[in-house]
């Protein structure tokens, strides 16, 4: 059941949680690194107050007290060290939690909400022990208040871990408090406390995940423009502007490391045909499946890249000239044996390939357009003699 209540939820009427699963489990992740932090913040000041109520209070108030109320001191005195034992506890856990990412793993995320609960039920019960002297509830409703503020929390967990230590303070006004209106009076003020807290942590949770969610939003947005703006729309194969941004990275590899890559320069064949036979919403489709073939065909550090209309430039790296001489056949003969159906219709397809090794030829030349010029030229000659085949610049 908490597992469930921890999840954030999957979305509100006007959408906006409708996120994946990742992103949800990294909402969640992100609450409770932050309750992390913000409960080291109150742990550290717990401890140090804890450290001087039991020094400079508690101990010395045991030998003022009479006997009959010495079993009052030493719960004063045994409460405020388990209070100082769970904030030097959070403190010491809270490093190793962030250090070792707890927050990231399944049934960790309530570690530190549990350390609040102890703290609040150890608190109501001081705030009941109070009734018999001073009759006071403000020990319980300000450090109520502050861990609504400082925990973020969904609001049905929210009522569960406020709830329980409201429960052991209202037991302790029915055991210590003996005025029935003073009783009823702390009740109804603790109840509204408790609507109240439950309230502030809803807004809390409310305007965190909110403002998470926009961020995601917001790179998930920034993600889908960088893709666009390397990435031809139709076939997404790299455009233009990507495909050169890898070629200037490959140049500073060749002249550091003298190794061999490859432009191949494909062209289909008869496009403009398939385009007047079946029209261009099919051969958008032809565009589509092709680039989806050569893409398939080559491996994950090579590049494909649409170079415009129905020409594909192919980046091939660290390879020799007969096994380049060889991706490209084998490309070439698998355009031939596949035959697209788009919306039934059945569209064959093949394609002229030219290669050229990218090398340097001088400070003065421009390495690539030379070596796309050499690849243009071999793809010039491989449609000059007869199409659908593979020639290798000199």
């Amino acid at each position: 059941m908490l597992k469930k209540m921890v999840l954030f939820p999957r979305k509100n009427k006007k959408n906006e949680f409708d996120l994946t699963l990742s992103q949800r489990q990294e909402i969640n992740s992100d609450i409770s690194t932050t309750n992390w932090k913000r409960i080291r913040i109150f742990m550290v000041a717990t401890l140090f107050f804890e450290i001087l109520l039991v020094v400079f209070n508690d101990i010395p108030a045991i030998n003022t007290y009479p006997p009959g109320e010495l079993w009052l001191a030493n719960s004063y005195l045994l409460l405020h060290l388990i209070i100082g034992a769970t904030a030097l506890s959070g403190i010491l856990l809270n490093s190793v939690a962030l250090k070792k990412e707890w927050h990231k793993k399944l049934n960790n995320d309530y570690l530190s909400l549990v350390l609040n609960v102890i703290v609040l039920v150890c608190l109501s019960i001081i705030t009941g022990l109070d009734q018999i002297k001073t009759g006071q509830i403000s020990v319980f409703v300000i450090n109520l208040l502050v861990c609504g503020v400082l925990v973020i929390t969904p609001p049905l967990f929210s009522f569960f871990l406020y709830s329980i230590p409201f429960g052991v303070f209202v037991t302790g006004l029915f055991l210590y408090q003996p005025d029935i209106t003073t009783r009823n009076s702390h009740i109804i003020n603790g109840g509204i406390f408790l609507v109240a807290v439950l309230l502030i942590s809803k807004f809390i949770y409310d305007n965190h995940v909110s403002h998470v969610v926009k961020n995601i939003k917001l790179e998930e947005a920034n993600q889908k423009l960088l893709i666009l703006s390397l990435h031809d729309p139709l076939t997404n194969l790299s455009n233009r502007r990507n495909f050169e941004s890898h070629i200037e990275h490959e140049l500073a590899l060749i002249k550091r490391f003298s190794q061999n890559s490859w432009l191949i320069l494909v062209d289909i064949d008869h496009f403009k045909d398939i385009n007047d036979r079946f029209g261009h919403a099919i051969g958008d489709r032809v565009l589509k499946d092709v680039a989806d073939l050569l893409q398939g065909n080559i491996r994950d550090v090579d590049l494909a890249c649409r170079w415009g209309g129905e020409e594909f430039l192919l980046l091939i790296t660290r390879i020799g000239s007969d096994e380049v001489l060889s991706v490209a056949r084998r490309l070439c003969n698998d355009l031939e044996r596949t035959s697209f159906n788009i919306d039934g219709q059945v569209v064959s397809v093949t394609a002229s390939f030219g290669i050229a090794m990218l090398t340097q030829h001088g400070l003065e030349d421009n390495d690539f357009l030379t070596c796309y010029k050499q690849a243009d030229q071999a793809l010039y000659y491989a449609k000059l003699n007869g199409r659908n085949q593979v020639v290798m610049a000199d």
